[in-house]
């Protein structure tokens, strides 16, 4: 275990250590296997890791996503695990089929935030504004902790395949992961890497097939993942007030910032957010006036807003339309910039003639 890389140095990050973490993580494949868990197994030539043999349970509730049939030749595909994502995690099948990731959380013996993070939101995680994924376990190996979740989608605001039925859907979405960024600052949490791919569904799917009514109310489910970067404060922190050193990788969104500045990470996850949603949501304001002008005012360089702020302006907005309304489908399927969004039929006619059949 003491060749793993350590994410939190960058200057030490790069396709090295990629394969030596591979090479840690199928070390200790017959350890996890030992507890229920069986690693997927990594294939040098094409650089990725597949499933095991396992078999796999085709009828998962939640917390495990729904696995979506399709007519796929090779139902596995859909699993394949980029390698490229194996510095902390990595993909597993437990001993009753669950697809499931293990991440490496720290050293046993000296817990950063992230340990500390997961043990808090496992306290409250029955509040149903916690928008995170469970814990289902816990293992130590050596000097190392992990913890187990069940695996669900990345970028799943965003897959064009996995399509937005209507308005409803679009706002629904947007609205879960404003909910639970506010519920994260409550706790005094800064999540500080949001970005589309810690933001799950739960749902796995085939990159390349095409999928109505995922998004359907009564089943969807989103998340936030991925804490390695977070920091939790005192309970009695005024969170409009918080100021740290911005870390030398962190996002840049304000104009005139510079890498050593001191900064507000509760601020400045809402700005992320709104920052990885606007693609997705901001072109329906020709259907939904205010949507852009909320976008608009969050985004502004000088702008300070809040979770709590950004999700009161949304309902706000939504309040004004009958769900009837709300039913209608999208006319794009992404914002641009100059106002000239992209129309589902001009971006992929065999998307559109599927669309058409909702």
């Amino acid at each position: 275990m003491g060749n793993w890389y350590s994410t939190t140095q960058p200057e030490r990050l790069g396709l090295d250590a990629n394969w030596l973490n591979t090479a840690e993580w199928q070390s200790l494949a017959t350890s996890f296997a030992s507890k229920g868990y069986h690693l997927y197994k990594y294939d040098a030539k094409r650089r990725r890791a597949y499933p095991p043999d396992a078999e796999r349970n085709l009828d998962s509730e939640y917390p495990y996503a729904r696995i979506v049939e399709d007519c796929s030749a090779d139902k596995e595909a859909r699993l394949e695990f980029p390698v490229s994502r194996g510095m902390r995690v990595w993909p597993a099948r437990d001993s009753l089929g669950h697809e499931v990731m293990i991440r490496l959380i720290t050293k046993a013996g000296d817990p950063p935030d992230e340990w500390l993070i997961y043990k808090k939101l496992q306290e409250i995680f029955d509040d149903p504004r916690n928008h995170t994924l469970p814990a289902v376990a816990e293992a130590f190996y050596e000097c190392c902790a992990f913890v187990v979740t069940p695996r669900w989608d990345t970028n799943a605001i965003g897959r064009t395949e996995i399509f937005y039925d209507n308005l409803a859907q679009i706002l629904d979405m947007t609205e879960t992961f404003l909910e639970g960024l506010e519920f994260l600052h409550e706790n005094r949490i800064a999540h500080c890497n949001i970005r589309e791919e810690n933001m799950v569904m739960n749902a796995l799917t085939d990159m390349y097939q095409g999928y109505h009514h995922l998004r359907d109310r009564a089943e969807v489910q989103y998340a936030f993942i991925d804490f390695g970067s977070a920091i939790i404060f005192p309970e009695d922190t005024d969170i409009s007030q918080a100021l740290i050193p911005r870390p030398v990788d962190a996002s840049i969104l304000d104009e005139g910032t510079t890498k050593q500045e001191m900064y507000n990470p509760f601020t400045e996850d809402v700005r992320l957010l709104m920052r990885v949603l606007q693609n997705h949501v901001r072109h329906i304001d020709c259907q939904v006036r205010g949507i852009e002008s909320l976008f608009r005012n969050v985004l502004k360089p000088t702008s300070r807003p809040t979770a709590s702020g950004t999700l009161a302006s949304l309902r706000k907005i939504r309040q004004v339309y009958s769900e009837s309304h709300l039913a209608s489908s999208p006319k794009y399927l992404f914002w641009e910039p100059d106002g000239r969004h992209t129309p589902l039929k001009r971006f992929s006619p065999k998307l559109y003639a599927a669309y058409k059949y909702l």
